[in-house]
């Protein structure tokens, strides 16, 4: 008797959980995705061309004294590899374009040609001290004013019978050091720093 009631209990329970399973739609929950976390490239730069009507040198319009002539085309690339939130590596290659009549002092045998340069360096923003930058680099200039008063040595007098011994390429190099302030929204402070020499 016993047996039997157990039996039938089960039996019953089992009844009413199949018309459960039968009758009541299951609902089943997915987890919400996570959505991935977005990817930002450490590497930025631009691409710049154009048109000047003086040619510049240190970011200063040379003297019609000391250079005679006028209108280049620039042209280059600068890149940034950011390490971290204040460390980057900098780099940039330029090629300016001469297109009319430069002479350095008045003496057409050492007109200047077309100015190449690279530059590679290491960047701080904010980290020595909040809204200052500090740049550190090398630069190769190959050309331009630079590079032509690095093709000669001038140990005599500069007139127009010319003086100096002449070197065999026009090339030069400099480690600088570069400090910008941001004094505010539009202003800011800057002074470089650099120590020259002449390559061959």
């Amino acid at each position: 008797m016993q047996t039997k009631n157990i039996i039938s209990v089960a039996a019953a329970v089992a009844s009413f959980a199949g018309a459960a399973f039968a009758g009541t739609p299951v609902k089943v929950v997915a987890p919400a995705p996570v959505p991935p976390v977005p990817t930002v490239s450490p590497w930025s730069g631009d691409l710049y061309a154009g048109y000047a009507s003086n040619y510049t040198c240190r970011g200063i319009v040379a003297s019609h004294a000391l250079v005679g002539g006028d209108n280049v085309i620039p042209a280059g690339v600068n890149l940034n590899y950011k390490l971290n939130d204040a460390n980057s590596i900098v780099g940039a290659a330029s090629y300016t374009s001469l297109t009319s009549g430069h002479e350095l002092l008045g003496e057409k045998d050492i007109s200047f040609h077309n100015e190449t340069n690279f530059n590679l360096g290491w960047k701080n923003q904010d980290g020595l001290l909040k809204n200052l930058s500090t740049t550190v680099g090398w630069n190769l200039i190959h050309g331009g004013l630079l590079g032509n008063f690095a093709k000669y040595d001038y140990s005599g007098v500069f007139t127009n019978g010319f003086v100096g011994k002449r070197h065999a390429h026009s090339v030069a190099q400099e480690f600088y050091v570069n400090l910008n302030y941001d004094v505010c929204k539009n202003w800011f402070a800057g002074v470089t720093t650099s120590y020259g020499f002449q390559g061959e």
